[in-house]
């Protein structure tokens, strides 16, 4: 996605439209009977649509649906009980407690009185905490990673001794960077259904969105919004919805998706270990969040070496690795065609980008040992003698990072096939493109299934997600 989409998309958005969040306060409000009008509350041609001091239900936001507002609707809609500066330094203190490697890296920092103090300081304001409070109540497991950014953002920002108010302003993005997810539709924001074109659009809809309501709604600086905007950017050109590329991108803003990701490794995985288990996956992106920041990440972890996961963490079969590493074997040469396919596309980001993504599954591969045919006697021999438990999970995160990053690269390849003309190169390329898909999903589904199959709840019952789903986003 362009920047001309970004700022479309930025543009259509206003935090005085009744849409998808103004649902979410209907509904909490049927629930608990807690958001009533704040005053009268009228479109923007003085239309009378809530009288105040009348409760928010079903009936009252059909007649709302579709209006812009006079004002923005958090302050049109007054929802009781919402988090206060202690309520939220309550819940962060809940967090660091929730997952003893998270409290030993809190304590040796001494985060908790840091956190404390930034809740009393972050000038966060009424509408601020009240969509963090709806967050809470319609999008949990978004409200935990938000905490964890705010903590871990702070962390780093300790590690790199960056000054005082970068510090503040890392806290108020990890608490706010997503959002815009309440302004999409509830089950995409879950990472609860199959993702196809439409559905990725809107999905990226919610950074520029979250960006629009720190900018109107945050008393802070104006570079909020921009490390808002820039969080799932990445520095080689492959993230979205901008696909902005090193120093177009705050350098903040690639703290918090450090930040971000790891709490995908951390949090959302039934096997995840402890956050020292997820070095690996931080050496594969080293280049991508930025050098500075995978040191003090590191240095930061390493502090949860020798804290006991709360689950035991399973590795894979050792013959499923061998069959793991001959999909990245097949991968891998898939990648050689690739190469003399880009040289035949114009010197603009997008193929280039695709090219430093290959170039970084190369070298990863060369380091580890993972996806090369002379290795494969070599790791076969490691698994069975001396490697242990330890090195077989080094192995498996490793090469599941491959897979992540073989995923970008496919996804990559068809935008590039996308915003090519037809001719011959670009038919090679989406046949190209669909052969990596094939291959990655056959050896992620053997993978995955493995360890735990993925589900998703529908219906009141669980039922295993769709391929196009089967790898959760970052």
């Amino acid at each position: 996605m362009n920047d001309a989409v970004a700022e479309g998309f930025s543009g259509e958005f206003s935090v005085c439209d009744c849409d998808r969040y103004a649902e979410h306060l209907a509904d909490i409000s049927v629930r608990r009977r807690m958001v009533i009008a704040s005053d009268d509350v009228r479109n923007q041609f003085g239309v009378l649509l809530l009288a105040r001091g009348a409760p928010l239900g079903r009936f009252a936001f059909g007649r709302m649906r579709g209006h812009r507002l006079n004002r923005p609707v958090d302050e049109a809609l007054a929802m009781r009980r919402c988090l206060d500066n202690g309520a939220l330094a309550s819940r962060l203190r809940e967090l660091l407690d929730c997952a003893p490697d998270l409290q030993h890296i809190a304590v040796a920092a001494g985060l908790a009185p840091r956190l404390e103090a930034l809740c009393e300081t972050a000038a966060l304001g009424p509408a601020l905490l009240q969509k963090l409070s709806v967050l809470e109540e319609v999008l949990p497991a978004v409200f935990h990673r938000a905490l964890f950014c705010a903590c871990f953002g702070v962390l780093l920002a300790g590690e790199r001794r960056l000054d005082a108010a970068e510090a503040r302003l890392l806290f108020q993005a990890g608490l706010l960077h997503d959002l815009g997810l309440l302004h999409i539709d509830p089950v995409l924001a879950a990472g609860n259904a199959a993702i196809g074109p439409v559905e990725w659009d809107e999905i990226q809809r919610h950074v520029p969105t979250g960006a629009a309501i720190a900018a109107r709604l945050a008393a802070a600086p104006p570079r909020l919004a921009a490390v808002i905007r820039g969080h799932h950017e990445r520095a080689d050109g492959t993230g979205y919805p901008a696909g902005s590329a090193g120093s177009d991108i705050d350098p903040l803003a690639q703290v918090l998706a450090l930040c971000d990701m790891l709490h995908a490794l951390r949090f959302q995985r039934p096997d995840a270990g402890t956050l020292a288990d997820c070095m690996p996956c931080l050496r594969v992106n080293r280049h991508v969040f930025g050098e500075q920041n995978y040191r003090a990440a590191g240095r930061i972890l390493a502090a949860a070496r020798g804290v006991a996961p709360q689950a035991p963490t399973r590795t894979l079969p050792r013959q499923l690795l061998l069959d793991t590493n001959r999909s990245l074997l097949a991968l891998r040469g898939s990648f050689a065609t690739l190469h003399a396919l880009l040289r035949q596309f114009p010197a603009d980001p997008l193929p280039a980008s695709v090219q430093r993504l290959v170039e970084q599954f190369e070298r990863i591969s060369d380091a580890s040992g993972l996806g090369l045919e002379a290795c494969a006697p070599a790791l076969g021999e490691s698994i069975g003698a001396d490697t242990g438990e330890a090195g077989l999970l080094e192995i498996q995160r490793t090469a599941q990072e491959l897979f992540w990053l073989v995923r970008r690269i496919e996804r990559q390849m068809r935008a590039l096939a996308g915003a090519t003309a037809a001719g011959a190169s670009q038919r090679m390329l989406r046949e190209l493109a669909h052969g990596v898909e094939f291959e990655l999903g056959r050896a992620w589904q053997r993978f995955e299934g493995a360890s735990a199959p993925r589900l998703q709840r529908g219906n009141g019952a669980l039922t295993p997600l769709p391929l196009r789903a089967s790898l959760p986003r970052r």
